[in-house]
């Protein structure tokens, strides 16, 4: 039960900081725990967000009142120093970024969001839920982007619903399973 409202205090605190940092996070909010608290929180990752996720996804599903509800699945790749960190291994860098190696030391994470129309007509995406590729295993991103999806589904019931990702993950083993859901 403590963990549940250290949760929620670092979430809270992720709202509100400017930065992506835990450090900032932490800083923001006024604690109910010792700062320990926080990291033996994420490091051991004991803390179930599909729920929220889920809930986060409803919320966004009943702001937007749209005919057909754009999905987007994209994978990241977050340049790591330490190779101590979950998921971190030697990865092959797609983005070709200058003054970057073409393989770095990285984590990968698969993205699911719903695609947004902003202000002065950008769109954006709003990302919903991500799970971290694992460095070795045989979990890939293609299952863990149909696990994404099949996270969601109870939401997405008798929604339209167009999924949209890069070639990449124009494969079969991703595809096929989609299609049975009647997703496009």
């Amino acid at each position: 039960m403590r963990s549940r409202a250290t949760f929620v205090e670092l979430l809270c605190g992720c709202l509100i900081s400017p930065e992506g940092w835990v450090t900032r996070a932490i800083s923001a909010i006024t604690r109910g725990c010792h700062w320990t608290a926080y990291y033996r929180l994420m490091e051991r990752g004991s803390v179930r967000t599909l729920r929220l996720a889920r809930a986060l996804f409803e919320m966004v599903i009943d702001a937007l009142p749209m005919e057909t509800l754009n999905m987007v699945i994209d994978d990241t790749l977050i340049p790591r120093q330490s190779e101590k960190a979950p998921g971190s291994t030697i990865r092959h860098d797609h983005a070709r970024k200058r003054n970057r190696p073409q393989f770095l030391l990285a984590q990968c994470w698969v993205t699911l969001g719903v695609s947004v129309l902003g202000s002065a007509g950008r769109k954006y995406v709003l990302p919903i839920v991500s799970r971290s590729v694992p460095a070795t295993g045989n979990r890939n991103k293609l299952t863990i982007a149909l696990a994404l999806v099949r996270s969601l589904a109870p939401v997405m019931m008798n929604k339209h619903v167009r999924l949209l990702f890069d070639a990449w993950f124009m494969r079969a083993r991703l595809i096929l399973p989609l299609l049975s859901r009647k997703i496009p």
